[in-house]
């Protein structure tokens, strides 16, 4: 049988046998570049080869396969990757070093199919390759000189797994460079691209609140951002009505006094009077140090020094949600008037109540301890609180 009439009985021989051809020449191509000198293989050239082979073929048996008679869609990665690393050449060598293996061993397709697919594959990237160099694609250390990281303002952004537990040292690292406010406090990590969050108490939030059911992490926050305020430069009085990690500050630089129990009137005003730089009150299990002399005590202290915006004296509050949302005086009243909180492990949407807002219903439910719904001016984050190293 003469060619033209094999033609007209298989349309598709011709565009197979022009594919095949170019896929023969391409590849010729190639290696003779290589093997001339032409086309430089750089260090790591073979084990780069081989491994990107390796990964394709695997590909072809458990990638996710493209409509109709497509190729598996992971081995373009691997192809592109080669392109973009080192070059047309290069990656005209991995796609069927890298699909004939995958289909002939791993899918046992037969060898013509096999042939075919890797022909196309190595045709196509020969083309492109060819494509992009002559509109002048740069590859490899060159496409990174050409384009440096830094100067990227639109570069793809970064998406980062919220950590479970995150120490306080490397969160801090985190917040450089940190806002010189000595009354600026670190409350989490959190964001797409992992980052510290915090608070400006010397700001126009003087209050700050951390609620949350037991065990869901509140004296870890408030001894964090405790820790992150001594750091900045100011001075702290904690207050401890039940037993507390906070405890642990006594006698720190920066803590001016710890008080356990139920202090006396007389002795917060001794504490508090005469402190004339950044000063912050931290109360834990807020609900049991309300309604007591010092309670009223502190809210007089409080009130008096309150100046708004750049107030030299801030609050930070912890305690159970709801006994806090039904507080009407003390120090929690106090607290709560910045509207700006951490809210951990939030039940429901009427949690944000406490900080002015209403949450969203995907912000509520259990939470993994530490982690919550940092809200500063009706502006909402979920972050993680660090934990102590």
């Amino acid at each position: 049988m003469s060619s033209l009439p094999r033609v007209k009985a298989s349309p598709a021989l011709l565009p197979r046998t022009l594919v095949s051809l170019g896929a023969l020449l391409a590849i010729g191509w190639a290696a003779l570049g290589y093997a001339s000198g032409a086309a430089r293989a750089g260090p790591g050239f073979a084990t780069e080869l081989l491994a990107l082979a390796v990964v394709g073929a695997v590909t072809r048996r458990y990638g996710i396969p493209l409509p109709g008679n497509g190729f598996s869609s992971y081995v373009l990665g691997v192809v592109a990757y080669a392109l973009l690393d080192r070059g047309w050449a290069f990656a005209t060598l991995v796609a069927p070093l890298a699909v004939l293996p995958g289909d002939l061993w791993l899918r046992r397709l037969p060898p013509r199919a096999a042939f075919g697919n890797a022909a196309h594959l190595a045709a196509g990237t020969a083309l492109a390759g060819l494509l992009y160099a002559r509109l002048g694609g740069a590859i490899g250390a060159e496409a990174a000189a050409r384009w440096p990281l830094a100067g990227r303002p639109n570069r793809p952004f970064r998406v980062d797994v919220l950590p479970a537990a995150v120490p306080f040292s490397q969160a801090w690292a985190l917040a450089d460079p940190r806002p010189s406010s000595p009354l600026w406090a670190l409350v989490g990590v959190g964001g797409d691209e992992l980052t510290a969050f915090g608070v400006d108490l010397g700001s126009s939030t003087p209050g700050f609140v951390i609620a949350g059911p037991a065990k869901s992490g509140r004296s870890t926050a408030l001894l964090s951002m405790a820790k992150s305020l001594t750091s900045s430069g100011a001075t702290l009085v904690a207050f401890c009505p039940r037993p507390s990690p906070l405890a642990s500050l006594a006698g720190s630089k920066g803590v001016l006094e710890v008080f356990q129990g139920r202090p006396t009137a007389g002795d917060v005003t001794a504490a508090i009077d005469g402190q004339d730089g950044p000063l912050v009150v931290v109360v834990d299990d807020a609900e049991a140090f309300a309604r007591s002399e010092a309670d009223d005590a502190l809210k007089e202290i409080l009130r008096s020094r309150s100046g708004g915006a750049g107030a030299q004296i801030a609050l930070v509050v912890a305690g159970q949600v709801e006994e806090m949302k039904s507080e009407i005086r003390g120090v929690i009243v106090e607290a709560r008037k910045s509207k700006a909180g951490l809210l951990l492990s939030p039940s429901s949407s009427f949690d944000g109540e406490l900080v002015g807002i209403r949450l969203a219903r995907n912000l509520t439910g259990r939470m993994p301890a530490g982690r919550g719904v940092l809200a500063v001016q009706g502006e909402t984050t979920v972050v993680q609180v660090p934990v102590a190293d």
